[in-house]
This record gives C-alpha cells, structure tokens and sequence, in this order.
C-alpha cells in the first residue's frame, strides 16, 4: 500500500463527500476520514450539535432525506458518502432512496439489520427518562477497544464529551430508527460502489455484519481490520484513511482499488 500523503495526492477530486458519523457523535469525529484534495462536507444528524431532533416514530429514510438535503447545500448533483456505524445506515439507506444522489459508499462499522429492536427501545426511552449522562458509559466504552481505552484514557473523556453535544430526544428518535431498520432484501439493490470496512473486535456491531452487507451488495469491497473496535480510524487511523483515498480514487476517477483484506 501507498503512503497515505501520496495516495490522497492521488484522488485530486472535487466531488463533496458527505461524512455521517456514529449515534451520539458530531461529525467531526469522522471528518479526518476524507483526504485534504477532497471537500468534506460534516454532516450533523437531526438532534445532534444543537441541530433539532426529527419527530418521534421517523425512520431511517427521514434521516437519509435529511442528509442529502444537506448535502444539496452544498452541491446539488451526486455526492460520495462515508457513514459510520448510525451515519453508515443513513448512508446506505440514501443510496437505496436516491441512487442518483450518491456516487459511492464507505461504510464503517455498519448494519444492514442490526437487530434488538427491544433493545433499542430500551436505550430510546432511558435516553428521554434518564438523559445520556446516565448512558454515556456503557455507550463510550462500546467504541472502543479494551486496549485502546487503557492506553488513551483521555480519550474516553474526549469522547464522552462529545456525546453530551447530542440530545436526549434526538439520540432517542435515532435508537427507534434503528430499531426498525432492516435492507437486508433490498442489498442488491445498491448501485453505488461500495466499500464496506470492519473493526474485527467491535462488539457494538460485529463484523459479519459487514461480511453480510460487502456479499450481498453488487461491486463491494470488505475490509476487516484486526484489533479495531467500532471507531477503527481511532486504532488504525492511517490505514482507514488510505482505505478511504483508494475506493474514492478507484470509483471517482477509475483507478485500481485493491483486493480484499
């Protein structure tokens, strides 16, 4: 693999890139994700960074159309999108609403059907009753790896802190998206390029997830990354990020991408 300086020379492209970050997160997490010779557009979810929370009972195609009413905003024609975990399901539920919209998919640590609706309704109504202070724990610690978080336990406070910059009532309305949220027979469907990467140790969303998602999408790629949890561009950053600059080279401009890893 090409250094990461060289190969985001490489992509040279001015197609915005929308950047969908996880549940509970402001974009900025993620925006490092897209190379510096591309324009990344951070894309805050309704309810997250201030932003108003979507009504009660949305689905994912709500939120969808919300970001790529966003993204029109900043160019009105077709768009690549990069989405992790939640901003990977928004992304992929965009490509099946829109397929004009979106020229190519990174999907990071995402689900086509993840499943425990109960489960998600739980975490929706503690989010209204309890606040997220009260989930911020168990939350954080599931982004990360077990060494991660006692190597870097600043970035635990980090990241909690970014947490508390997401509504209770918008994180809320997210967890019932996601608790219906099932593509699993539309996959086939996707027409965009995709690229489908996995953290090998995310609990939170394990990787045949992915595996499932990368089989059953026409012209996917996946990505499994060893010792990565479900922020793997916090344990392996550079090789998420090289990652990020091929599949955009290769469906944006035509170049090789590379095999599976």
């Amino acid at each position: 693999m090409r250094p990461v300086d060289e190969m985001e020379r490489s992509v040279g492209i001015a197609e915005p890139v929308l950047v969908a970050a996880p549940l509970g997160a402001p974009a900025r997490i993620a925006a490092d994700l897209v190379p510096g010779s591309c324009t990344a557009v951070p894309y805050e979810h309704p309810g997250h960074a201030g932003t108003p929370a979507l009504p009660r009972a949305s689905s994912m195609s709500d939120f969808a159309h919300a970001a790529l009413r966003a993204g029109t905003r900043s160019a009105p024609g077709p768009m690549a999108i990069v989405g992790v975990g939640f901003g990977a399901m928004v992304a992929l539920q965009a490509a099946l609403d829109q397929p004009h919209r979106v020229s190519c998919l990174v999907v990071i640590s995402g689900s086509a059907a993840p499943g425990n609706s109960e489960g998600w309704g739980e975490r929706a109504a503690a989010a209204r009753t309890g606040g997220l202070e009260s989930l911020a724990p168990a939350i954080v610690s599931r982004w990360l790896t077990a060494e991660l978080r006692s190597a870097r336990p600043q970035l635990l406070r980090e990241l909690r802190a970014a947490l508390m910059t997401c509504g209770n009532e918008g994180y809320a309305v997210a967890c019932e998206a996601i608790a219906s949220f099932d593509i699993s027979h539309r996959l086939g469907q996707i027409e965009a390029p995709t690229m489908v990467v996995a953290g090998a140790e995310d609990v939170g969303v394990p990787p045949e997830h992915g595996r499932r998602l990368a089989d059953e999408t026409p012209n996917a790629s996946y990505h499994e990354l060893a010792g990565a949890g479900h922020l793997p561009f916090l344990d392996c950053p550079d090789l998420v990020r090289a990652l990020v600059s091929q599949h955009l080279a290769a469906t944006l401009l035509g170049r090789p991408s590379g095999g599976e890893s």
